[in-house]
């Protein structure tokens, strides 16, 4: 059994370019393949095939300028492969967390297009493999990145409206904390809905949230307009509209929430005066 050695990723990558496999991985105790193996598990890059040989031609390959998690300790040789296993032992759920938060943390530095099982995998060195057994799909991550967007926005709105003692003080809570929510959240949810599919199947989850709340809503517009029910339904869509696009303008940064809040909240407290009473139903899920 070869001795355990530990050394961090970057310090790896920097030894695979300072002289070939074959002499590192007698150092080490390895076989040639079995120490490249480690290097290609671990997403670190290696000199191409002819390197060493020629100088001229294969030495114009450069060695990375940097790694995912380069800190990150690599234990090799000994029970590396035990401990390896020890430590990678993640319940589906703790991997699943795991990468949605990587995805969402690529939507908010790179955007959401730059979002894929492949590159989440190598930001967290876990195989793409392990990732499509969590995920089978870009767009199964994505729904279910949405989807918690969804439930984050709608668990906010009724902790606004329960504070409401009467109807228009809902209307204005509810109103003010969806605004205040897309600017804190950012684009996110507005940005994973343009794609089709994504949008298909969010569609029939989130409606699922939002129904009690909406057709709550839709009866007192109908009770307290006398209108008939599309009618209501009418009225509602058209307010609910008015603040999902005030929201994205704000999501996006084209519009101070200040500015929003204050063109707005007029109408809708108009609306809601002259008789669109009842629970708000969630901007976010419309």
């Amino acid at each position: 059994m070869s001795k355990k050695i530990e050394l961090t990723r970057s310090e790896l990558l920097d030894l695979v370019w300072s002289r070939p496999v074959s002499v590192l991985a007698d150092e080490f105790g390895l076989s040639p393949n079995g120490l490249a193996k480690i290097c290609d598990r671990l997403e670190i890059e290696r000199p191409p095939k002819g390197y060493w040989r020629s100088k001229g031609e294969a030495g114009r390959a450069e060695k990375p300028t940097s790694i995912a998690d380069p800190d990150g300790v690599v234990t090799i040789g000994g029970d590396a492969a035990g401990d390896r296993r020890r430590r990678t032992r993640l319940s589906g759920e703790e991997r699943r967390r795991m990468m949605l938060d990587c995805a969402r943390d690529i939507a908010h530095t790179s955007g959401t297009h730059q979002i894929s099982l492949k590159a989440i995998a190598k930001q967290l060195g876990m195989s793409e493999a392990q990732a499509h057994n969590i995920f089978s799909t870009r767009e199964d991550l994505l729904v279910d990145l949405a989807f918690e967007e969804v439930v984050a926005f709608e668990m906010s709105r009724r902790a606004s409206v329960q504070r409401g003692g009467t109807r228009i003080a809902k209307v204005v809570l509810s109103s003010i904390n969806y605004l205040r929510e897309v600017s804190r959240r950012g684009p996110l949810l507005q940005r994973l809905v343009r794609d089709s599919g994504v949008r298909d199947r969010i569609d029939k989850l989130r409606d699922e949230i939002r129904a009690p709340a909406s057709e709550r809503h839709i009866r007192s517009v109908v009770r307290e307009k006398n209108v008939d029910t599309e009618e209501a339904i009418a009225s509602v869509s058209i307010m609910t509209a008015l603040l999902v696009r005030a929201g994205g303008l704000v999501s996006e940064d084209n519009l101070k929430l200040e500015q929003a809040e204050r063109l707005c909240l007029p109408i809708l407290i108009s609306s809601a005066i002259e008789g669109a009473g009842g629970e708000p139903a969630s901007a976010s899920s419309a």
